[in-house]
């Protein structure tokens, strides 16, 4: 096929692209002699000195005479894998495949989905437990206020008690008798009225306080 091209292109293109049938016959017998080679060396028994070792992996070292001899991958690949397969020996690919790829993709992103929900729950989790702390120190501090608030009003209770007993004693009869006296006469200014009662009611305290 290749040789067909190379006799259709105008003598001028020919000479340009070095594909005239004298050099396109030269470099196919040299491609020729190089897959020959190729096969050769493949399809022979392997000998220990045939490879070399290094760092626990065989290296083969193949040695073509020009370029020409690896271009069509399909030339070699056939005679490569019957020399490895000597022995019993299958090739193996060491990279994933196509599937085995893919199945990674979906197992990472599915590991991606359980991190975040777990992510979710134990946030969820921490704003359940930092609200229960929240309220449990809130509760705390009503009951300190609760019993703060108790102890003032007992305390205030404790010391209003001889103030009231004073008032009751002294000031709450005079007064209640006057606010009686205001009920009863009516006067126009009860306020006035009431105070003047209560100085006078003090004066006869005072005055039977003197007698006495």
């Amino acid at each position: 096929m290749l040789e067909i091209r190379a006799q259709s292109l105008p003598e001028a293109e020919a000479e340009r692209t070095g594909n005239t049938q004298e050099i396109f016959a030269r470099r196919f017998d040299e491609f020729d002699s190089s897959i020959e080679a190729l096969e050769a060396f493949f399809e022979k028994p392997m000998a220990p000195s045939d490879a070399t070792v290094v760092n626990g992996v065989e290296v083969l070292e193949l040695r073509l005479r020009d370029e020409h001899g690896y271009r069509d991958e399909s030339s070699f690949a056939a005679p490569i894998q019957r020399y490895m397969e000597q022995g019993g020996r299958a090739p193996r690919n060491f990279h994933p495949t196509r599937a085995e790829m893919l199945e990674q993709v979906r197992t990472a992103e599915k590991q991606a989905r359980e991190a975040e929900i777990r992510a979710a729950q134990r946030t969820r989790e921490q704003e359940a437990h930092d609200e229960a702390i929240q309220q449990t120190k809130l509760a705390r501090e009503r009951a300190r206020l609760e019993l703060l608030q108790r102890e003032e009003a007992e305390l205030l209770e404790t010391r209003a008690k001889p103030l009231r007993a004073y008032l009751m004693d002294t000031v709450l009869p005079a007064l209640t008798e006057g606010m009686l006296e205001v009920v009863k006469v009516q006067p126009t200014d009860p306020i006035d009225y009431l105070a003047e009662f209560l100085f006078r009611k003090g004066q006869e305290l005072e005055d039977d306080t003197k007698e006495e």
